[in-house]
């Protein structure tokens, strides 16, 4: 797994937070007591992130077996991969959103990943 979000350490602290929700949802309180306004907020979005992260591996899983391989997501730690990820994710943003100051940021940036992509691993085209 990559060093980042899908490391298994970072997967299982995140369960943690998940697991401690799960129980106030319940209707205890797993650290004997309420939490604080902070504490239940801090949770709560850690919790969000862990079920995103296991739906994450799930379709991870699922690709691979749809491809009859495991997939190899280490190649998605290396920078080529970021800046195409990045670009492509700042090309959508400027899809959804309809505000145009947003729009004419976004692309301007996309653009400019893109050229870098292209100009140092001599791509000519990412897109089909």
């Amino acid at each position: 797994m990559p060093t980042g979000g899908l490391d298994g350490g970072v997967v299982g602290n995140l369960r943690v937070a998940r697991d401690l929700i799960d129980r106030v949802h319940e209707g205890e309180r797993p650290l004997g007591r309420l939490f604080r306004d902070d504490e239940f907020s801090t949770l709560f979005f850690i919790e969000r992130r862990s079920r995103s992260v296991e739906f994450a591996l799930k379709c991870l899983d699922e690709e691979a077996r749809l491809l009859g391989a495991p997939l190899d997501v280490r190649v998605l730690d290396d920078r080529q991969y970021r800046l195409l990820i990045t670009a492509e994710v700042l090309g959508l943003i400027a899809e959804w959103d309809s505000r145009d100051s947003v729009k004419d940021g976004v692309l301007e940036q996309h653009s400019k990943l893109l050229v870098n992509y292209r100009t140092n691993f001599e791509i000519t085209s990412i897109r089909s």
